[in-house]
């Protein structure tokens, strides 16, 4: 019954080998210029990637603590994005690393820490939809990677 977990984590490393990957075959100079729909750096998206990581994988340690499932608002989220694009617009190479690096850390712990069965505890509130981990991990973790990595390849 692990399957659909151990599938989850999988991919989860698959995509952040992508992110990894892209970030290595970005040259410095190219690192630091806006690109993609975001109009950020292609540092800045990696980054975003990120501590998007960091940020999914705190609603997943919230759920599996048994506490309220974190309500999500658009609002407070593009609050975060503008602040993080106005103060790290053009991060380092070493920043992105080490932040992927994190994210993906923080991310495997909590995957290690569940059971199949925890898959199915809500862990967001959007608006009136209540959100299980495995809805979190499938379509929210994996799209926005997915949908970043898209962005900057339109704009090579």
């Amino acid at each position: 019954m692990a399957e659909r977990k151990e599938r989850l984590a999988r991919e989860i490393d698959e995509r952040v080998t992508a992110v990894r990957d892209r970030l290595a075959a970005i040259t410095d100079e190219d690192l630091g210029h806006a690109r993609g729909a975001e109009g950020w750096s292609a540092g800045l998206i990696l980054l975003h990637i990120a501590l998007g990581l960091r940020r999914q994988a705190g609603w997943i340690d919230r759920a599996l603590q048994g506490r309220t499932p974190t309500h999500f608002h658009w609002d407070l989220t593009h609050r975060l994005n503008a602040r993080m694009a106005r103060d790290h617009a053009r991060p380092s190479r070493r920043q992105v690393e080490d932040c992927i690096a994190l994210g993906h850390e923080r991310m495997r712990q909590a995957l290690a820490r569940m059971s199949e069965d925890d898959l199915a505890r809500e862990a967001l509130v959007v608006g009136e939809r209540r959100v299980s981990i495995a809805v979190v991990l499938s379509r929210i973790v994996l799209r926005h990677i997915d949908d970043h990595l898209l962005s900057l390849e339109g704009a090579s």
